[in-house]
């Protein structure tokens, strides 16, 4: 199975050479994402992932390329975490809506990014569609509260 960082399905790449949902193409490092913008067309039209603007035919100037890293929560891979977090100016943190906050691994995570000086964080609640209400504003407060004095406050 394959996860399509442009659209977040997850497809069978022994089926499809692209996504089937976005028509993502698939590439050798599918890590890696390059943003792309129009010169000609308005905001936020003019914003892709594309060389080519879909809207104008023009073609696109690179704003930055971007490379997603996995880091499992697994206590045997902190190490190899902290070292590849040390070349990163920004990270994504995500956090489960149906998990009481914070865990164990995401602590360690948010600690390691403190100590390497990472200070581009953006949290990201998921998992809201599978609880109530209620408890994803819980969830919420729960980050809020934990992040504070951290490089994720804001």
């Amino acid at each position: 199975m394959t996860w399509c960082p442009f659209c977040n399905h997850v497809y069978d790449e022994s089926e499809y050479s692209h996504c089937p949902y976005c028509s993502g193409e698939l590439e050798d490092d599918t890590s890696e994402r390059y943003f792309k913008k129009c010169p000609n067309c308005d905001e936020p039209e003019c914003y892709t992932t594309s060389d080519v603007c879909e809207i104008c035919g023009s073609e696109t100037e690179l704003i930055r390329k971007v490379s997603f890293v996995d880091a499992p929560g697994h206590e045997t891979l902190m190490a190899t975490m902290l070292s590849g977090a040390a070349i990163m100016d920004g990270a994504v943190l995500v956090i489960a809506a149906n998990e009481h906050y914070p865990q164990p691994q995401t602590k360690e995570h948010l600690m390691a990014l403190d100590v390497i000086g990472v200070k581009d964080v953006i949290v990201v609640q998921n998992k809201i569609d599978i609880v109530s209400k209620e408890r994803a504003i819980e969830s919420y407060n729960e980050i809020k509260e934990f992040v504070k004095g951290t490089c994720a406050e804001d």
